[in-house]
């Protein structure tokens, strides 16, 4: 009895915690300063060199280099200064509410599975999402996870961060 409400109350506390970081995500999603890193920034660098702004390397760093070319995109494609949304937006990084909890959550699964080929990995949360419409990602995680404690100390890697960033962009951004 006491391991389970134990178990409740850490599902609970973290479920709070998720909910708040969710929150804190979506108001700043479109926020980006210069020495900022991580898969955010590698995707917009992804897309600006796509887009012919960006020749330098896709290391994940919002650099002067990174800026520069973000003005350049701006500049190029009638977008004020003040309009840094639109351009991030332009540049696939959206704003979202609980898209930096979601992205947590599918890639603590991903590193609890030991997927480690990029291409599973995304078909791997392309499932989740698919089996968890109609109710929350979070619940129905937890429900399919054998090792609760294990899968809340998971570090996950930028690759499985990338793969639930790309599933979940395209979800709620391209399919309809």
């Amino acid at each position: 009895m006491k391991k389970s409400f134990k178990i409740m109350m850490l599902i609970a506390v973290n479920f709070a915690i998720l909910i708040l970081l969710s929150d804190f995500c979506g108001i700043n999603a479109y926020a980006v300063n210069l020495g900022e890193n991580g898969e955010r920034i590698a995707i917009l660098q992804k897309h600006l060199k796509k887009e012919g702004y960006y020749g330098g390397e896709i290391n994940g760093l919002y650099d002067f280099t990174t800026r520069k070319a973000v003005r350049i995109f701006m500049s190029e494609n009638g977008i004020g200064k003040d309009e840094d949304y639109r351009a991030f937006s332009s540049l696939g990084l959206y704003k979202c509410r609980c898209y930096g909890a979601d992205i947590e959550l599918l890639a603590k699964h991903i590193k609890s599975k030991g997927i480690i080929n990029y291409h599973e990995m995304v078909e791997e949360c392309e499932d989740i999402l698919q089996k968890s419409k109609g109710s929350s990602l979070y619940a129905h995680i937890i429900d399919i996870t054998d090792d609760i404690n294990r899968f809340m100390d998971e570090k996950p890697d930028s690759g499985q961060y990338a793969a639930a960033y790309e599933t979940i962009i395209r979800e709620k951004f391209i399919t309809p």
